[in-house]
């Protein structure tokens, strides 16, 4: 599992990387999924799948 994090003017952008070839369950993550068919609560990445999530400076990592 990777993250990478992106900073915008307005908001930050978390690239949820899953790069091993199992489904990995992430948990609850604050944020407004951009890309991907996952949900921002109860996240699950599927092998190899990426999750993009855009959240506004200043939230808290869970909701």
């Amino acid at each position: 599992m990777e993250l990478a994090i992106r900073a915008g003017d307005d908001a930050d952008y978390w690239f949820l990387i899953n790069r091993t070839g199992e489904e990995v369950a992430v948990g609850e993550v604050a944020g407004e999924v951009l890309r991907a068919p996952c949900l921002a609560a109860g996240l699950t990445l599927a092998p190899r799948q990426v999750c993009v999530l855009r959240r506004p400076h200043g939230t808290a990592p869970v909701s």
